[in-house]
């Protein structure tokens, strides 16, 4: 009798202490962030007391990082009983925008930390980081057919396709160092394969899209290094002024571009072309 009357006084001691009131920490905590702002929600189960007001700050830091600098976003708000009302379970979300306008690649991290005013122990729950690319479409730099020709170990892809062949690396560095002789197949192969290693290289393809089609179309027709005239040339030609566009718009020193590196072939060199239109046709 004696060990059961001391089991009642420490049950009636423990529900007067402060410390026995007290929420749980996070049940569910969730966020995201991208180019239009970021978002986070948690939900929490409390045990409330029926001698005092329950209460718990929680705190949001949301930390974006870019091209421009660090940004830093803190907001903290208190729930408590008295205003939450006696639920036992309890979800809030928060959310916004940077404030800024966005260009380049960022990354965001979302800090939520609950801090209870019953003496127990701060939760911290951190989601992310969100990685997210914003503003203009980033486009990798631009190479010419020299410099590609020049430079075989920065190439992406071991092989291209063309007019709807697969050509392996020695096979298109073949046709990078066969001299154009006016022959519009050739000095076009030279900007194609050029292009599609920018492409691969992580260049926007968007601007280029149609004549790359056009250019396999030429292959596929008329093969490579075999020659053409007429209006099938002059179309050529166009094409390749495309593509060659696309290909000299250059970027700040990645890589190591030089003035050496994107000299091509003039076009009015001498060639024999008896291997090369064997093997191209």
């Amino acid at each position: 009798m004696k060990s059961l009357r001391m089991l009642f006084v420490v049950a009636a001691l423990a529900a007067i202490v402060p410390g026995a009131a007290h929420a749980t920490h996070w049940n569910v905590s969730s966020g995201n962030a991208n180019c239009d702002g970021w978002d986070a929600s948690m939900a929490m189960s409390w045990l409330w007391a029926p001698d005092r007001d329950v209460c718990a700050d929680v705190t949001t830091v949301v930390q974006l990082v870019g091209p421009d600098g660090t940004f830093t976003h803190t907001s903290t708000e208190t729930l408590c009983q008295s205003t939450m009302g006696d639920v036992k379970t309890y979800g809030k979300s928060w959310g916004g925008d940077y404030g800024l306008t966005l260009n380049g690649t960022y990354t965001a991290t979302i800090t939520l930390t609950l801090y209870p005013d019953y003496g127990g122990t701060e939760d911290v729950d951190i989601i992310g980081p969100f990685t997210f690319t914003c503003g203009s479409t980033f486009d990798a730099c631009h190479y010419t057919p020299g410099y590609w020709k020049n430079h075989p170990e920065n190439w992406p892809l071991l092989s291209l396709e063309l007019g709807g062949r697969t050509y392996s690396q020695l096979e298109l560095l073949r046709i990078m160092n066969t001299p154009v002789r006016g022959d519009a197949t050739i000095i076009l192969a030279y900007h194609t394969i050029a292009a599609k290693l920018n492409v691969a290289s992580g260049a926007s393809p968007t601007s280029i899209a149609s004549a790359l089609v056009a250019a396999d179309g030429v292959f596929a027709t008329y093969g490579i290094g075999n020659g053409i005239t007429g209006a099938a040339r002059t179309s050529a030609l166009a094409t390749k002024d495309i593509l060659a566009a696309y290909n000299e718009m250059e970027c700040s020193g990645v890589l190591g571009t030089t003035t050496a590196d994107k000299t091509i072939d003039s076009g009015e060199e001498p060639a024999t072309w008896g291997g090369l239109k064997g093997m191209y046709r």
